[in-house]
């Protein structure tokens, strides 16, 4: 109930009544576990796979983590999952759930595949969801994520079109009723709280903020599966224009570049009529300005298909910010700019955005800063030392390791599943092995940043993409089975043209590249590192 409401005095109270339940059942796992008992976690792995002496110790972390995910999942699917795709909770909650089964989407795992197709349907034929967006109407925070939480990762998960199809309902609402062209030819949504069929434009609620890139998010799955779509393509950089635009202002004392928390859209005023450019007055204070990457990964995605440096400028002037400011950024005088640079030092999803902007752009102008706040996996290509990957999986590890029940049967809250030990200095993050595997660092997968996923692999499989650009892929797989296998990989990255694969075996095979998705065989010697290079000749 702490978890879930914050009822002042309920975790105090709560673990006071434990504690008189221990003392008459001292042995009781449960109650040893909610009086801060960390009892090791056993988990049902099946099959469990040794971790092979010859492994590097990337992959040996690596290899107990993708099991221990799966048991995880496995679980929730197999013991939790109702008929209607349910976990447990109600679906706005269910669908957070989610969160943290990428890794095994991208790696193929029929069970979690099933189980998350199964909760996409169960939310689309609710009475919660029509015409491809929420049925009534809420802040964008609630509304959007019966959709985004659940349909846009279907098109990584089926190949079946007409669950791909879903996520252009958003492109229908975007551009015909939640935006606006304004006099200064700013394409902005009009309001923070709709529905598929309503939009609520009275102030304060009439304004744009960060967070709906969150009802985005289907949109941006689809243009990266059908990049020809220029109809998509244009929606994004209209809306994305008018972000980086804004951004430039200094209106109210915004430091220039900064995306500031919300903009009136009939004419571009930073927070409406509000009197600073850091509150927006909203309701909800997550809608103030929290320094996150919400609406710099909408940005950096879209840069991808359109080359407009302008996209660029907002994430770079906030590294800049950052940069200039690091040392005195406990300053605490709200609003200002040493302020603005703490709030975005401090959050996890505006390193992921920054990380992926270094990985796409091989920028290293901000290399002194990624490697102190970006991602394990960034650090790790900045620098090749593999120690970074090892320090990735061990959070993961560390919150898996203990207390099993509390991520599995004492769940009652499923969109607290993620956070359930957090109070321990953990969260059930499996970021770390989603990078590893695919080269996508934004946190929770907001868009779609694949290199290349995994179509179908193998007990005891482990891979690291090592090196990525739009012409080559170095990769490695460690088989840790004792018999030989063979991996699916599906390269979305890499530009049409002729390839040339070598293994560190010997192998070597030409393949040509017409379209992003194609689809590779790599085989997998027993209890053996392989190296492949994929080159454009």
């Amino acid at each position: 109930m702490d978890l879930e409401y914050r009822y002042a005095g309920e975790a105090k109270r709560a673990a006071d009544d434990f504690q008189l339940l221990l003392q008459a059942h001292p042995t009781d796992r449960l109650l040893r576990m909610y009086t801060g008992e960390m009892l090791p976690a056993k988990w049902n792995i099946q099959p469990r796979i040794p971790v092979a002496a010859a492994a590097p110790e990337w992959s040996k972390k690596q290899l107990e983590a993708l099991q221990r995910l799966r048991a995880i999942v496995h679980y929730w699917v197999q013991e939790r999952q109702a008929s209607n795709g349910e976990l447990g909770g109600k679906l706005g909650d269910d669908v957070e759930a989610l969160r943290f089964w990428h890794p095994l989407i991208y790696t193929g795992d029929s069970l979690a595949k099933m189980g998350w197709i199964k909760l996409a349907d169960g939310v689309w034929h609710s009475h919660q969801v029509h015409l491809g967006y929420a049925r009534y109407i809420d802040d964008v925070e609630h509304a959007s994520e019966f959709v985004s939480d659940t349909a846009p990762l279907l098109l990584v998960a089926s190949e079946d079109t007409s669950y791909h199809r879903r996520t252009l309902f958003t492109l229908k609402h975007f551009l015909d009723s939640w935006t606006r062209v304004n006099a200064d030819g700013l394409r902005l949504f009009k309001s923070a709280w709709y529905s598929a069929t309503e939009i609520v434009e009275e102030p304060p609620k009439n304004q744009d903020v960060q967070y709906n890139a969150r009802a985005m998010q289907p949109l941006r799955y689809w243009l990266w599966r059908y990049p020809a779509d220029t109809i998509a393509r244009d929606a994004l950089q209209a809306w994305s224009k008018a972000w980086a635009t804004i951004a430039q202002s200094t209106d109210k004392g915004k430091p220039k570049g900064i995306l500031p928390p919300s903009i009136r859209s009939s004419d571009g005023a930073i927070n409406g009529d509000e009197p600073t450019w850091y509150k927006a007055n909203m309701f909800w204070d997550y809608y103030d300005f929290t320094g996150d990457g919400q609406m710099l990964d909408q940005l950096l995605f879209t840069w991808q298909y359109t080359k407009d440096p302008a996209l660029l400028a907002p994430i770079v002037a906030s590294l800049q910010l950052i940069q200039d400011h690091v040392d005195g950024a406990n300053e605490e005088v709200e609003g200002s700019a040493a302020w603005a640079a703490r709030k975005m030092l401090q959050q996890r999803s505006f390193w992921g955005v920054a990380g992926q902007w270094r990985l796409l752009t091989q920028d290293t102008r901000f290399d002194s800063l990624l490697l102190q706040y970006a991602p394990y996996y960034v650090r790790y290509q900045i620098t090749k030392d593999e120690a970074y990957l090892t320090r990735g999986l061990d959070q993961f590890l560390e919150t898996t390791a203990y207390n099993k029940e509390m991520l599995t049967s004492e769940v009652i809250f499923t969109d607290r599943l993620l956070a359930t030990n957090q109070r321990y200095g953990n969260r059930l993050d499996s970021e770390a092995v989603k990078a590893m595997l695919t080269g996508d660092v934004v946190i929770a997968s907001t868009s779609p940043y694949l290199a290349l996923t995994w179509e179908k692999t193998f007990a005891g499989f482990t891979a690291l993409l090592e090196a990525q650009s739009y012409t080559h892929i170095q990769l490695a797989i460690f088989n840790h089975s004792e018999e030989e296998a063979q991996a699916k990989v599906k390269l979305w990255q890499l530009r049409p043209g002729m390839y040339e694969v070598k293994g560190s075996d010997g192998s070597q095979f030409e393949f040509e590249l017409k379209a992003a998705g194609h689809d590779l065989i790599l085989p997998a010697s027993a209890q053996q590192l392989l190296r492949y290079h994929i080159q454009r000749k």
